[in-house]
């Protein structure tokens, strides 16, 4: 989420900014700067959340929007959601099921020896979950078997489909806003300070988003099937040093065209553009996430694209996490394992994706 003053930079964030923010559907995120690690600590924060009733810096749009888009006043519809990196120690604290907090602990999961990415959620009595949380589980459970996500690339490309990594033509903005518009709430100027964005980055060589969408040859042109982001946000680990968490983001297929492999295959090549992003010693350090909407399927998406769900030590599941084309939705929390990093985006397979995809 970007400073409201500055509305030529505003675009719809899945991460947000560090600090307590609003978010749509009558969300409230907290992304905690500091490591926590002291689990007492953590449960503290978080009961302290639930009594936030105003927030100084809401994300605004010029036209007001986005002032209206959480309700303080409705608590049973209310999601507190708390995000950080916890100390060995407190996050196996917080997921002891001896621990009566631990059924607030949403995803946990270890990203080295000493630190864990821990989300909270806390819903209104109002917000339930579609399906059981133990179906949930059942439900995005890995399949039997794994294919190489660079397969789907080589795939589309085959069929004679082509990817595209910026928004300045005209026409590719329009199709994006059409596939993002009432899905996920983006506006044509959002859309155009994404563009403006990818641009300063060509300029700064610091990146801090991504984009990519998939092109279908038409005799009109080339119509945009698939389209997708990434976004970054730091946070800091217990021995001081910061971590760059990635979201793959905003997921979004033509209707026409669902079912054929086309979202697995453009978020590989985002995928493979955020690593090229670092020096391949420095990949292994940095964290690549989805929430993927589970209703739709979505879990299919990541796993097709080479990402993980974590071991269960928590559900690592989203409940009722937002509304998406207006229903309220279940998610899964994925990410690209190591053991996923090394099988399926060494840096021989990132160069050969960007190289396959950007000569088209």
């Amino acid at each position: 989420m970007t400073d409201a003053k500055d509305m030529s930079k505003e675009i719809v964030s899945s991460t947000g900014s560090m600090g307590i923010d609003t978010r749509s559907d009558n969300r409230i995120y907290w992304n905690v700067r500091q490591p926590m690690e002291n689990a007492l600590r953590v449960e503290r924060s978080f009961t302290r959340l639930e009594e936030v009733k105003r927030v100084n810096a809401p994300d605004v749009r010029s036209d007001g929007r986005r002032q209206e888009q959480f309700n303080f006043g409705d608590l049973p519809n209310r999601r507190d959601v708390m995000r950080f990196i916890a100390s060995d120690e407190a996050a196996r604290q917080l997921i002891n099921p001896r621990n009566p907090f631990s059924s607030n602990v949403e995803v946990a999961f270890p990203i080295d020896d000493n630190d864990w990415y821990i989300s909270l959620g806390r819903n209104g009595v109002e917000r339930k979950t579609a399906d059981s949380l133990d179906n949930l589980v059942h439900d995005t459970a890995a399949p039997d078997m794994l294919k190489y996500p660079i397969d789907a690339v080589d795939k589309v490309l085959k069929e004679g489909y082509s990817f595209k990594t910026d928004l300045s033509e005209p026409s590719v903005r329009d199709q994006v806003l059409k596939l993002w518009e009432h899905t996920f709430g983006w506006t044509e100027q959002e859309i155009e300070n994404l563009q403006k964005r990818l641009e300063e980055q060509g300029e700064t060589g610091e990146k801090n988003v991504w984009f990519g969408a998939l092109q279908r040859p038409t005799p009109d042109g080339r119509k945009i099937v698939a389209v997708g982001m990434a976004e970054k946000i730091q946070f800091k680990r217990t021995n001081g040093k910061h971590i760059d968490i990635i979201e793959l983001t905003e997921w979004s297929v033509d209707p026409d065209f669902r079912g054929n492999g086309y979202m697995p295959a453009t978020v590989t090549q985002i995928a493979a553009q955020v690593l090229n992003s670092y020096q391949p010693e420095e990949r292994k350090e940095k964290l690549l996430i989805a929430e993927v909407n589970i209703q739709n399927r979505a879990h299919r998406t990541g796993y097709s694209s080479g990402m993980n769900i974590a071991e269960r030590v928590a559900p690592q599941i989203l409940k009722q996490n937002v509304a998406v084309d207006g229903v309220k939705s279940d998610f899964a929390l994925m990410y690209i394992s190591p053991a996923s990093l090394a099988r399926n985006y060494s840096p021989d397979t990132v160069q050969a994706i960007l190289r396959e995809t950007q000569a088209n």
